[in-house]
């Protein structure tokens, strides 16, 4: 660290040091980037501080499912952090606080404000005196706390209940100190009719039958947790058990009639944590786990200890899987028991901590069962969304404010340069010290960075420096030449960081790989420290050797945006012999502006030499402008018949006219994509080249039921609009209601919108959905109204 003085002088007032002091600093920092870490400003930084530490939490409730409401006892133990402690505060969000009890007495001296709850103490505490305060409360919120499908007349919905307590959405049905710092132990007990399923942390220990057709359900956890990863869920569900290697129990619930989606959702549930287990060397921390679909979910999942709530729109099928497969999902939540759960951040500003392991480790396990093409086109699919978001702002990783492309995909990236900077077996060894050094415990950024350090003795402040606690990635430009010497020849890499220098961006440091391929298969490669803004990468090989392709960071390890020019030959040889998929994806979209007759040999050369379904997918988006060659007219009938179903949609979504030689191919394809949703898609293709076929169309789709009724409503639509048949019109409006969970009324609503209709009850189903606290039906439901409110201007 450096300190800088400034003196007072008679002629200088205190802002005019300020300044030199400022720009001082600033040039130092700039020109010693490595050494110095640059903050950002951030108010969600700090942990929230507390006088006293809550140790467990005791609830019970029942609940009043038509009105919504909540009866709830809670009691809190804790000890106290100061002496002479006097009062406490806890978070309750609208909460009508009925009765609260210090050690069994009744106490009148409390007070609520600003969505606080604060209780006057009648005697002081000393420092580590322990206590117990209850408080007997009802409340209907209107966050945390969900009521599916109770008030539904027409009996469509299901009924749930379920919870969602992160970020700080348990407050508003429990009292409590509610702020991911802290770590608790429960114990909830739920009072319920007996003939649903109730789910809750932790272990059953005790499940007891009442009057009036009710069971008392009580929930257990013997570990410390954070109390945003208390949870509930009821309703009417079937289950699947299954146990990993080391005796855990999985218990996976399902609806009664998807029965048939159960064997897919759940694929490869205790494979995957005997998978995370064995990759982070520590044992799952819980004593069980549980994975629950609930529907109208605001999310996509959410990783409560020990019991994994997802939307129900993840229970899948053969033809949804393709759409959207639960696995990644799935595995990410898994992960969260270990990073998130057993070790917690301390504040927001660490939340990549969670997000970015999780995300890490969800991709490596599906590396394990999709294989490693998939693993890097995991990190390829992220990088534009990445490097995007550094358009809008520079925040690092490691700030309340990152975002969620950051916490997530940015951040698994940069786990994933971490292990390329440390190597497999360290980085290994590193994760399992960090996380039982801080079992059951909460860390901050620079416990990783320690728990590394202690466990190999590399010092990365300057890696963690520029890569999480500053934003934004490196803009590398290249160009390479070979020089001829007296005895050998020389690759020369000519390397210009050219990323704008600005909000504590500055140049990157990153050991990065350089490879230099022959034309006889052999290869010259060199792995360079790059830390300046310009440097050149010499490679000496033998004046015999013929170039085929040059490779700068091969298999993209770095998290970058790179220009590098390359002659047509050398990305053709890149494209055919480059070992890393991703090498040879990156040679084929530079290849997107070259013209057929120069591309077309090597594009159907490498279709059916490639596997994986992205690079498929790029041949055949380029191969559809060279429709009247019989090559590349069979590439892509194979493309939409024969191949995986992100091939098919290549070739669906890139077709607006359909040539004649290919329409009984695009009818056929009907029955051949495994994909819902490439088959709404091909209908409405279909039906927009050749309407007068439109019962073909339909007759072809209807034996088809997706969860979000997608196929159903478009034939509803198609069938509407051709012949003005009200009976389809009523059944699409009456799946806009909400009787009906948010993607199928999304879809009737978007259905509504192409024929052009909207009448009272569908403007009372929008206005519902509008009010919505399902930002994902909320948003669309506002979009669609105001198109109509437009059209009626018009």
């Amino acid at each position: 660290m450096i300190k800088i003085t400034i003196l007072p002088a008679k002629n200088m007032t205190k802002s005019l040091s300020l300044i030199i002091l400022y720009f001082f600093c600033a040039h130092y920092v700039l020109s010693q980037y490595n050494q110095y870490s640059c903050y950002y400003k951030d108010i969600g930084k700090p942990a929230r501080e507390h006088l006293v530490d809550y140790e467990h939490l005791q609830l019970r409730v029942s609940f009043d499912t038509a009105q919504s409401k909540v009866y709830g006892q809670v009691i809190h133990y804790f000890k106290s952090l100061k002496n002479n402690l006097d009062s406490l505060v806890l978070d309750a969000a609208d909460i009508q606080i009925d009765e609260v009890f210090f050690q069994n007495e009744k106490i009148k001296s409390y007070k609520q404000q600003n969505n606080l709850l604060i209780i006057y103490l009648p005697k002081k505490l000393s420092k580590d005196e322990k206590a117990f305060i209850s408080i007997d409360y009802t409340c209907v919120p209107k966050r945390g706390i969900y009521f599916i499908g109770w008030n539904d007349s027409l009996s469509f919905s299901m009924r749930q209940i379920w919870t969602q307590g992160q970020g700080i959405d348990n407050r508003h049905w429990i009292p409590m100190f509610d702020d991911m710092s802290d770590k608790i132990t429960t114990d909830i007990t739920i009072i319920f009719n007996q003939k649903y399923q109730v789910i809750s942390n932790g272990v059953l220990v005790e499940k007891k039958k009442l009057k009036s057709n009710l069971m008392e359900w009580h929930y257990r956890m013997n570990k410390a947790h954070a109390p945003y990863l208390i949870m509930l869920a009821i309703g009417d569900y079937k289950i699947k058990k299954y146990k990993s290697k080391n005796g855990i129990e999985i218990t996976a619930y399902y609806y009664p009639d998807k029965e048939h989606c159960a064997d897919t959702t759940f694929r490869y549930s205790s494979q995957m944590m005997d998978f995370l287990e064995k990759e982070t060397g520590v044992n799952y921390p819980w004593d069980k786990y549980s994975i629950i679909p609930v529907q109208e979910y605001i999310y996509g999942a959410m990783e409560n200890t020990t019991a994994t709530i997802f939307g129900d729109f993840f229970l899948i099928d053969g033809y949804s899987v393709n759409d959207r497969d639960f696995l990644p999902v799935a595995a990410h939540e898994l992960a969260h028991q270990w990073f998130g759960d057993y070790v917690t951040a301390y504040s927001n500003a660490h939340t990549w901590l969670q997000e970015s392991f999780a995300t890490h480790y969800n991709w490596l396990l599906e590396k394990e069962y999709f294989g490693k093409d998939h693993y890097d086109w995991n990190r390829k699919s992220a990088t534009d969304g990445i490097l995007k978001e550094s358009e809008k702002n520079l925040n690092p990783i490691a700030h309340s404010a990152a975002g969620t492309v950051r916490i997530y995909p940015k951040g698994a990236y940069v786990l994933h340069m971490l292990k390329y900077v440390t190597g497999k077996e360290l980085f290994d060894a590193s994760i399992k010290r960090y996380l039982n050094q801080h079992a059951y415990q909460n860390v901050e950024t620079n416990d990783l960075m320690m728990a590394i350090y202690n466990e190999t003795g590399i010092y990365l402040d300057w890696f963690f420096d520029e890569w999480i606690y500053r934003g934004g990635e490196p803009h590398y430009q290249i160009k390479f030449e070979r020089v001829e010497k007296a005895s050998e020849s020389v690759g020369i890499f000519y390397i210009k960081q050219n990323q704008e220098f600005k909000d504590n961006l500055y140049v990157f440091k990153m050991p990065i790989e350089f490879e230099i391929h022959f034309t006889d298969g052999s290869f010259e490669n060199k792995r360079a420290m790059i830390e300046d803004k310009e440097a050149a990468v010499e490679i000496s090989f033998p004046k015999n050797k013929s170039i085929a392709y040059v490779l700068f960071d091969p298999n993209s390890n770095i998290l970058k945006k790179v220009t590098f020019e390359k002659p047509l030959d050398m990305l053709k040889n890149q494209l055919a012999k480059a070992v890393n998929i991703l090498d040879r994806y990156d040679a084929l979209v530079e290849m997107r502006t070259i013209s057929m007759d120069k591309k077309r040999d090597i594009l159907q050369e490498r279709y059916y030499q490639e596997s994986f379904h992205a690079m498929k997918a790029e041949i055949v988006k380029q191969l559809l402008y060279d429709t009247v060659n019989a090559n590349s007219v069979e590439i892509i009938r194979n493309a939409l018949l024969k191949a995986h179903p992100i091939v098919n949609r290549a070739v669906i979504e890139n077709t607006k006219k359909i040539p004649f030689n290919l329409k009984p191919e695009f009818f056929s394809a009907l029955n051949t994509t495994k994909s819902y949703l490439n088959i709404e898609k091909l209908m409405w293709i279909l039906y927009d080249n050749f309407p007068n076929e439109y019962q073909k169309i339909i007759d072809s789709s209807n034996k088809l039921k997706s969860n979000d009724r997608n196929i159903e409503i478009a034939s509803l639509s198609i069938e509407y609009l051709t012949t003005k048949d009200k009976k389809a019109l009523k059944k699409i409006i009456l799946y806009s209601s909400p009787s009906f969970e948010f993607h199928t009324r999304i879809n009737a609503f978007n259905a509504l919108v192409k024929i052009n209709y909207i009448d009272e009850n569908v403007r009372k189903y929008l206005i519902q959905a509008i009010r919505s606290t399902n930002g994902r039906l909320s948003g669309p439901a506002k979009e669609i109204l105001n198109y109509f409110e437009k059209q009626k201007r018009q």
